[in-house]
């Protein structure tokens, strides 16, 4: 697995110090046994406990996409909830700034997290709107307790999301999700 994400030093605790964090499940730690799509529901179920958990996938060849996701998560599974969640999260994105910008505190507010699916199976205009509702959220303040976790079983899909945003890749670690 990977995360990247913008840092300001090289201490990686990305969640705990409220970051954006961008991540890709490749290999990694975590339960080698499983598939890529098992342990993203488990970095899913557990991320629950921390925040709103929204995972995405649009892939049409398994009916069995949402099985072992706790009942919690809200799940999507067509192109026009998808694009309606990008638009909600910008929107719950720019309400959290405005309350910091007016000097209100975040902190009670839990984090919103969206896991994505197979980002490669995405329409070409889906992965653009993701891409550019990363973009939005990356050119603000990162103080938003606002998180994207991605999977991509191709490796060099990743080379858009270095370019566009300059992320920096952090080998990952169950830390990370801890806060």
């Amino acid at each position: 697995m990977h995360i990247f994400s913008r840092l300001k030093s090289k201490k990686v605790d990305v969640i705990k110090d409220d970051h954006l964090l961008i991540g890709s499940t490749q290999s990694g730690r975590t339960h080698n046994w499983l598939n890529e799509r098992e342990k993203l529901k488990m970095i899913a179920n557990s991320l629950l406990v921390k925040g709103e958990v929204h995972y995405v996938d649009l892939s049409v060849n398994d009916n069995n996409k949402f099985t072992n996701l706790l009942p919690g998560c809200q799940t999507y599974q067509y192109a026009n909830e998808f694009t309606i969640l990008l638009t909600d999260f910008k929107r719950k994105f720019d309400q959290r700034i405005k309350l910091f910008s007016e000097g209100r505190s975040i902190a009670d507010l839990p984090f919103i997290y969206m896991v994505v699916n197979e980002t490669d199976e995405l329409p070409e205009d889906l992965r653009i709107s993701l891409q550019l509702c990363m973009k939005y959220l990356l050119e603000k303040q990162r103080i938003a307790k606002m998180v994207f976790v991605l999977y991509s079983s191709k490796e060099d899909s990743w080379d858009q999301y270095y370019k566009m945003n300059k992320f920096v890749p952090i080998n990952y670690s169950p830390n990370l999700l801890k806060s």
